[in-house]
């Protein structure tokens, strides 16, 4: 179009558009003109039309009200730039509002919290709950703090949270150390690496808590309840856990320098790695505990510790363990190396296997009813032979090996098809095998205290020396094969010349049994309720006699040789001599009457 048009001719295309002005309000007459002038100047009409375009804007005058949309539309443009701008910019400024006002706000949060804490009757259940929410609250940071994210270090972490632009999004790590909280239940509260020094937690219900990596050191946790609960890597030195229950705590790598235990209840406590010096387990029930290599003091505990019947595992190295028939009921193993470990007839039953290295172990004879076996690590190697398992285990057993599990153990069930099964020994405690065909079965020795055989076939069966009780349920055709070969351990049972050696039968009720001349040599009987028993002549070398009550009892002539005695209760026992009592272990720390104490040059005892 340049070519074509030049400075010359144009006034004359100007004079020609104001022309074709005129015909604006006629379409049709407009649209010729507008051809014939583009003819003359030999354009197109598209060059034609963006040069009347041009021409309209620059000279055709404005209305006033065109005039005021062009300028309304103008403002928009720039309100709607401006509100974009301040919306940005109102973000940011609502980031550091947030930082600046987020220890407020934290402080808001927190004295709310404390005085939930404060205000609340420990005794009232709702009221419990909202104490549990309180303190979990308060104790949001110290967890935060401890749990950085994947591939960030802890010191890393914890640089990034103090920076004072990032502060504002985590919560601070609240001190609780003095909080007294005596008797309130607490179950199951989550307070992870908590500041909890001095506490007072006297008789309160700490049941299945997760306290992992908490400071608890120089408290008062006399009688607290912390069975099932989560301690590992705690603090609790210096602190004072008399009578408290810890049935199957995890103690892994705890600080329990200087703790005082005394009459503490560990059964099935998880303590590898737990630092034990200087600590006081006077009258600690050990039972079924498990340590390591790592626990310390190792030199001092790793003979004291077996004799209260606990279990050394390493699980950092292969040891080869021997476990067999040991007593790991509860026990948590997760994650354990047990490669090629004996655990021949041991009682495993509602322990926890998860991810534990099984290869080559030899779990023969085993019970595993309702074990944990989720991601357990298995080979060909690994033996079940006659094992006896249910269907909660089976359900975590890994799925490979579930075709071999069936073939070679007993699943013991309704129903349960165990013709000619070898039974012996066996821990079948509160089994249910209703309707079970056990036609010829060995069942010598076997444990069937409280389990339910309504409707059973036993015809043919092995019942030497099974153990039975009041809650055994049985046919009544088959009640006087037990009455002739089993041993029913009930108060005021006769168990004359019984053979009960080797066997576990702690927390067992023989008040007032007869037990002349029995076999109980090396038998567990820790905590058994022998009140008034007869034990004449019984032979109870190694016997575990732990915290049992031999009140009255008569055990003239019975052999005590190598018996732990540590806190049985031996007052008023018949027949009972000094030369007799100082043949078995921890004597010094059994219970007697005032009398015998001067018999046995105790009198300041």
């Amino acid at each position: 179009m340049s070519e074509k048009l030049s400075n010359d001719n144009a006034e004359a295309i100007i004079a020609k558009f104001e022309e074709l002005e005129k015909l604006v309000n006629k379409p049709f007459e407009f649209k010729v003109k507008l051809l014939q002038i583009a003819k003359e100047l030999d354009l197109s009409l598209e060059e034609i039309q963006i040069l009347w375009e041009h021409y309209s804007q620059v000279n055709q005058p404005v209305s006033s009200s065109q005039r005021w949309l062009n300028h309304s539309w103008f403002c928009l443009k720039k309100l709607r730039q401006a509100i974009m701008f301040l919306g940005q910019f109102s973000l940011l400024f609502g980031v550091i509002i947030f930082v600046l006002d987020a220890e407020k706000r934290e402080k808001a949060s927190r004295n709310q919290s404390w005085q939930v804490i404060n205000n609340i009757d420990p005794e009232k259940i709702n009221a419990s709950a909202g104490r549990i929410e309180a303190l979990q609250s308060l104790n949001k940071g110290c967890e935060q703090e401890q749990r950085p994210p994947k591939f960030i270090s802890i010191n890393g972490w914890q640089t990034w949270r103090s920076l004072p632009i990032i502060q504002g999004f985590y919560a601070n790590c609240i001190n609780l150390n003095k909080l007294n909280l005596k008797g309130a239940n607490l179950s199951p509260i989550q307070l992870p690496w908590s500041q909890l020094k001095e506490v007072i937690l006297i008789e309160a219900n700490l049941e299945n808590a997760n306290l992992q990596g908490a400071n608890l050191s120089n408290s008062m946790l006399s009688k607290v309840q912390l069975s099932g609960a989560n301690l590992q890597d705690s603090d609790l030195s210096n602190s004072s856990l008399i009578e408290a229950q810890m049935k199957g705590t995890k103690l892994r790598n705890a600080n329990l320098l200087k703790a005082h235990l005394m009459e503490a209840d560990l059964t099935g406590a998880d303590l590898r790695g737990a630092n034990l010096i200087d600590a006081n387990l006077n009258g600690a029930n050990l039972t079924r505990v498990i340590f390591d290599r790592q626990t310390q003091p190792f030199e001092k505990i790793k003979d004291y510790l077996p004799d209260q019947g606990a279990y050394f595992i390493d699980f950092k190295e292969k040891t080869k363990a021997n476990l067999e028939t040991a007593d790991l009921r509860q026990v948590d193993l997760s994650e354990t190396n047990l490669e090629e470990a004996n655990l021949r007839g041991a009682n495993l039953g509602q322990a926890d296997l998860k991810g534990s290295n099984l290869f080559a172990a030899i779990l023969e004879r085993a019970n595993l009813r309702s074990t944990n076996f989720q991601q357990a690590l298995l080979n060909e190697e690994t033996q079940f032979q006659q094992a006896i398992y249910d269907e909660k285990m089976e359900k975590t057993f890994p799925r490979k090996w579930r075709e071999k599990l069936r073939k070679t153990a007993y699943k013991i069930q309704e129903n349960a098809q165990l013709n000619q099964a070898y039974l012996v020994k066996a821990y079948l405690r509160d089994a249910n095998l209703k309707r079970a065909n056990l036609r010829s079965a060995n069942l010598s020795f076997a444990d069937l205290r409280n389990a339910d055989l309504t409707g059973a076939d036993l015809t043919g069966a092995n019942l030497t020396s099974v153990l039975y009780d009041v809650g055994t349920r049985f046919p009544e055709q088959f009640r006087p094969m037990f009455q002739k070969s089993a041993y029913n351990l009930d108060v005021g049972s006769q168990l004359i010349g019984a053979n009960l050696g080797e066997l576990n039968l702690e927390n067992v009720n023989l008040v007032q049994a007869n037990l002349q001349g029995a076999n109980l040599q090396g038998t567990n009987l820790r905590q058994g309720m022998l009140f008034q028993a007869n034990l004449e002549k019984a032979n109870l070398e190694k016997a575990n006699l732990i915290d049992a009550d031999l009140n009255q009892a008569n055990l003239k002539n019975a052999i005590l040789k190598q018996a732990n005695l540590e806190g049985a209760n031996l007052q008023g026992a018949i027949g009972l001599i000094p030369e007799q009592v100082k043949q078995g272990k921890s004597w010094e720390k059994a219970i007697y009457s005032p009398d015998f104490l001067r018999q046995l040059g105790l009198n300041n005892k």
